[in-house]
């Protein structure tokens, strides 16, 4: 067990996917992981890789941040560099709003309610109930409308959105289906 702890130690994932500290990569005074222009240029060569390199694939791993709670594990999901590599685009997307990474447009994790999840409920919904004939009614309208509605652009979108709707209200009975949920989030709460 010794041996498994150290390789998912903080200082083994460093070394494994970062290098050694001021050769592969720098810290800045805030503690955040980055790489010069060397260290980029050296982690994107191929014979600098094969010669410096270990991923240990094969051995256990994480991903996500470090225990310090402001690195990355892997270099290409440190925000900025993250962000260095994008396209021009994507970067005018990402200025915008004022994001490094895809993940930030997710915002913030919170704790959820105590009934949450909620979405495990429908699994073994069944067509013999209303509210199991409500939930396949309504993949199937949204299988069939929203890859139109999708690709309507935006002069039909408004158009698409309504007969998706009107569609969805006409076959989908959301009455029975939002009861047979707020039965399971009462019993959630008791």
């Amino acid at each position: 067990m010794a041996f498994i702890d150290g390789l998912l130690s903080p200082e083994f994932m460093i070394l494994r996917h970062w290098g050694e500290k001021n050769l592969d990569y720098e810290v800045g005074s805030d503690g955040v992981f980055y790489r010069n222009e060397t260290e980029t240029s050296n982690w994107q060569s191929g014979e600098f890789l094969q010669n410096n390199a270990c991923p240990y694939s094969q051995f256990p791993g994480y991903e996500g941040m470090l225990s310090d709670n402001i690195n990355c594990v892997e270099p290409a999901e440190q925000p900025q560099i993250f962000y260095n590599r994008l396209s021009d685009l994507d970067k005018k997307l990402m200025n915008a709003y004022g994001y490094k990474t895809w993940r930030d447009f997710l915002g913030v994790e919170t704790e959820g309610a105590p009934w949450f999840p909620l979405h495990y409920v429908t699994a073994d919904w069944g067509n013999d109930t209303d509210y199991g004939r409500a939930k396949e009614n309504m993949e199937k309208v949204k299988r069939k409308w929203l890859p139109i509605v999708i690709m309507s652009g935006r002069e039909k979108f408004d158009e698409t959105w309504a007969a998706y709707m009107d569609e969805y209200n006409s076959e989908v009975d959301v009455k029975a289906y939002l009861e047979r949920l707020d039965m399971e989030v009462a019993r959630k709460l008791q």
